[in-house]
């Protein structure tokens, strides 16, 4: 007896979509590579990263109509480094600046182990405190960057 059963593909179906997997992931892999490039560079230059830590826009100009200085955005510069992470499969070398950064940004908690939402120019604590966000994105990319040092 023969039926339809749709939870089975075709062989064609299957290769199909391991064809545009591979596709997808290899534009994806470009892509990502390069906003990566692009945000790693310093404000000044265009970028997003000062002395490894993210700002979550452009300090300058403001576009938050908000009084006083951007500061760097914790959770930003976690999820920095889970975007390092996967990317290192196309480009090794980014999993060392992933796990530097991870590194650098774990020096900013308070002696608890918390964080704020911003980090000031002079390492201080800013914004929101504490930012469950910036501890959400801190356990993600502990979590992500640990499976891809330990394969």
């Amino acid at each position: 007896m023969s039926f339809f059963d749709e939870s089975q593909p075709s062989k064609k179906a299957k290769r199909k979509t391991k064809a545009t997997a591979k596709k997808t992931t290899m534009m994806t892999t470009k892509a990502t590579t390069a906003t990566i490039s692009a945000m790693l560079k310093n404000p000044r230059g265009g970028g997003f990263v000062s002395d490894r830590l993210v700002y979550r826009y452009p300090p300058q100009p403001r576009i938050d109509g908000l009084q006083g200085d951007e500061s760097t955005f914790n959770m930003c510069s976690f999820w920095l480094v889970e975007a390092l992470t996967p990317s290192s499969l196309a480009l090794p070398e980014k999993l060392d600046q992933a796990r530097l950064l991870f590194e650098r940004v774990l020096g900013y908690a308070n002696h608890v182990g918390l964080y704020s939402e911003q980090t000031g120019q002079q390492g201080e604590a800013l914004g929101n405190f504490p930012q469950a966000f910036t501890h959400l994105a801190l356990i993600s990319a502990a979590f992500n960057l640990d499976r891809m040092l330990g394969s």
